[in-house]
């Protein structure tokens, strides 16, 4: 059985990435704006890239 992302972890991957295209020159100050916690704000990172590499193919 297969789980999906849970919907806080969504929330926290659209801030990321709207953080991220308003121009926020890494992860580390996503965090901080975000406040949360570095490791937080990385894994979001990998699953938004994931998401868009399957989009993608």
């Amino acid at each position: 059985m297969k789980r999906g992302i849970q919907p806080a972890t969504l929330r926290q991957m659209d801030r990321l990435a709207d953080l991220m295209a308003d121009g926020c020159p890494s992860i580390t100050e996503a965090a901080y704006r975000m406040r949360t916690t570095q490791q937080t704000a990385d894994r979001c990172w990998q699953l938004i890239r994931r998401e868009l590499g399957r989009q993608a193919v």
